[in-house]
């Protein structure tokens, strides 16, 4: 049965629990470390107390360990990978979101009606939506720049093309960029907020860790 020990999981979080004590906050992938590390921590623990006696010294090792599984539970339902979070990490993180979605159906829909225009058609390059600077523009033929009204974000290697963002969705641009960077704002905090949580109990994963070695 010894060769069933559930041993996955496991790595050395060490450098991430001296980052949360000293008050920075843990990347996602750092945050989903720790959680496979007390996750592994309760398979061994529940391993060897369903063994019997066969195995008083490990036994005692695992009897040790201290489990935190709110604290796993937290950091596997705010980050869903390595980069990214939850849409429910945080209500005002899925509400941001929607208005980020919304905003982008909303400017993608106003330009997809400007490109389609055929009054527009003559004076684009081709008629797609692309991005430049994080913002949404469309590909103008140079001597028509006048007919066009909007901000010049870019120009092709040429000089025949520019990017321009029309005046019709500026508005609706800026309002996406703001919600972007309350995205982050946001994102940040909850790190942050987790990142606090596994400081708390940093002296204890570490000793978990010990015994887990």
């Amino acid at each position: 049965s010894f060769s069933l020990i559930p041993l996955e999981g496991i790595s050395n979080i060490r450098p991430a629990l001296r980052k949360a004590r000293l008050g920075s906050s843990l990347e996602p992938r750092e945050l989903l470390a720790v959680a496979d590390v007390l996750a592994a921590g309760r398979r061994l623990q529940n391993f060897f107390s369903s063994l019997g006696e066969e195995s008083p010294l490990l036994q005692k090792y695992a009897s040790e360990i201290q489990n935190f599984p709110a604290l796993e539970d937290r950091i596997r339902a705010a980050i869903v990978s390595e980069e990214e979070l939850a849409d429910r990490a945080s209500e005002e993180l899925y509400r941001i979101r929607r208005q980020i979605a919304s905003l982008n159906n909303r400017v993608k829909e106003r330009l997809d009606s400007i490109v389609r225009s055929s009054t527009m058609q003559k004076y684009l390059q081709e008629p797609i939506v692309t991005i430049r600077e994080n913002r949404y523009v469309i590909p103008v033929k140079q001597e028509y720049r006048n007919q066009v009204p909007g901000i010049v974000h870019d120009q092709s290697g040429s000089g025949a093309t520019l990017f321009i963002e029309p005046m019709a969705v500026v508005e609706l641009n800026n309002r996406l960029r703001e919600y972007q960077a309350a995205e982050k704002r946001e994102v940040e905090r909850i790190l942050a907020e987790l990142s606090q949580a596994v400081a708390q109990v940093a002296e204890e994963v570490n000793n978990n860790l010990s015994i887990l070695a």
